[in-house]
């Protein structure tokens, strides 16, 4: 599964997505102008981070990633 996070705009206060994935792969497509802070739980699998350049600012919106991730895959990407 894919989700493309380019066309979204974040409240002031940021936002959450949690990701709940077992036996699959999600990829996420996020701007790189946002801050995020990972706290996905990894069981198994790796959590991959591609393309990361740090183009954010304190004052960008601030995306946290939740959840479970077990025998499959996250990949975050920036765009």
């Amino acid at each position: 599964m894919e989700v493309y996070f380019d066309q979204a705009q974040l409240s002031p206060e940021g936002a959450e997505v949690f990701v709940d994935v077992s036996f699959g792969a999600i990829e996420l497509y996020i701007p790189r102008h946002w801050n995020v802070e990972n706290n996905v739980h990894a069981s198994l699998v790796g959590v991959e981070e591609a393309r990361r350049f740090n183009n954010a600012s304190e004052n960008s919106p601030k995306l946290t990633l939740t959840g479970n991730v077990s025998l499959g895959g996250l990949e975050i990407n920036y765009i």
